[in-house]
């Protein structure tokens, strides 16, 4: 081993011929710093080669050199003493904090993954948008099992649709059901848009639902509860351009504020689903039940909220992801998976036809344009058609455009769907 020139050896003679006691006192604790954790096992390093020097060399080279040893130890002794003052000191009073490396994010206690997460997801938005997926399940399951066929949203049915606006109305207007405000749709966020670019989202929303047979709720969920193939492509083809279309965009979207677990409103999601399930020999009030219902679970998923969408879709290291979307769906698909098997609903020859729809060129540019006027306006057929009825414009104009697309792609696939 060198250290400057100087060859260091474990044996006395070595010492004796390099005269060199201090220099590899010296030399020991430069190098067993430059590997240490801490300068204090440095300081360590030093005092003990440094006594372990100076022993040596009283024994063989008398006392005036082994003075000089004192004196050196001394001084080393003193440096060390005046260094671990200018140090921040290292114990259980002074944590230690890692030094993040270059171009990577400071990260928390919490994890990497906590770092990446939105801080507008919370627990209880993660809570409201499971409970809220459920509440859509169980109007799904009801309404398959009163009609035969699936619950509709982006096809247009007058019972569904009224029920869907009443029921939003009903929510925001009527003193007596006024659970939620007008914040909850995010009105302005809509308007920061304009009519064009909505105009143009809704007409790319409506010809893709229409080509692909459905969208987040016919194959979203009721199609992936059905395993369906052609669900399964729409899905992954429509959630891969929407995060495209709103990272080309760039919806600069206010952060959805984070709001505590609305117990009055889950109250009432269960309450109409209650009362739609006992009221299914009437099939036209069920019906408008089921689209209050399907308003209310939306409302309390956040989902209305295009700022919610823009957080799923649009990733940003700024802001970070907002998972709400996953927990709807998750929360759908565990009620409408399990009931519909256990109730028989997914041997119906409607949902027969739907889970047997091929995964041809029409289903997959249908997924496309779905994706793309999704990540440019932040909704999809369920929320636009709810936030019309607290009477917004905006939402009103996309709902027309949707239509209108609808119109335009031509012919629906033989299997209704939303």
């Amino acid at each position: 081993m060198r250290w400057r020139g100087v060859r260091l050896r474990s044996g006395e003679e070595g010492y004796r011929r390099r005269r060199c006691g201090p220099v590899l006192a010296v030399a020991a604790g430069v190098g067993c710093r430059r590997w240490a954790h801490s300068p204090a096992l440095g300081d360590a390093w030093i005092l003990e080669f440094a006594r372990d020097a100076r022993m040596r060399r009283r024994g063989g080279l008398g006392a005036a050199r082994g003075r000089r040893c004192d004196a050196n130890l001394a001084g080393l002794s003193v440096r060390a003493q005046s260094r671990d003052k200018r140090l921040p000191k290292q114990g259980n009073s002074a944590p230690h904090t890692p030094v993040a490396k270059r171009g990577c994010p400071q990260q928390g206690n919490s994890g990497s993954l906590a770092m990446h997460l939105s801080p507008e997801f919370t627990q209880d938005s993660a809570l409201a948008a499971a409970v809220g997926g459920m509440g859509i399940g169980a109007v799904a399951t009801i309404f398959a099992q009163t009609n035969q066929r699936l619950l509709p949203s982006a096809t247009p049915d007058a019972e569904v649709w009224t029920g869907m606006v009443a029921g939003a109305f009903a929510l925001v207007s009527n003193p007596f059901f006024a659970l939620v405000d007008d914040a909850s749709f995010e009105r302005d966020s809509l308007q920061s848009l304009g009519l064009v670019r909505l105009g143009m989202a809704g007409l790319l929303v409506g010809a893709g639902s229409k080509l692909g047979a459905g969208c987040t709720c016919g194959n979203g969920i009721q199609g992936l509860a059905c395993f369906s193939k052609a669900s399964f492509g729409f899905v992954l083809v429509f959630m891969a351009t929407g995060a495209l279309a709103a990272y080309l965009v760039g919806n600069d979207f206010a952060p959805a504020a984070s709001a505590p677990f609305s117990w009055p409103l889950a109250r009432a999601v269960v309450s109409i689903a209650v009362a739609q399930f006992f009221m299914r020999a009437n099939k036209k009030v069920s019906n408008v039940l089921g689209g209050c219902g399907f308003a209310a679970s939306l409302v309390l998923a956040a989902m209305v909220k295009p700022s919610k969408i823009e957080g799923f879709l649009h990733f940003s290291a700024a802001r970070g992801w907002d998972p709400s979307l996953a927990f709807v769906m998750g929360g759908a698909l565990l009620v409408v998976g399990v009931l519909w098997r256990v109730l028989g609903l997914v041997d119906l020859p409607p949902m027969r036809a739907y889970a047997g729809r091929p995964l041809d060129a029409k289903t997959l540019v249908g997924g496309a344009c779905f994706g793309a006027g999704w990540g440019l306006g932040g909704l999809c057929p369920g929320p636009g058609v709810v936030s019309v009825g607290t009477g917004s414009l905006p939402a009103a104009v996309w709902l027309g455009a949707m239509v209108a697309g609808r119109g335009l792609a031509g012919t629906a696939p033989a299997a209704k769907a939303s």
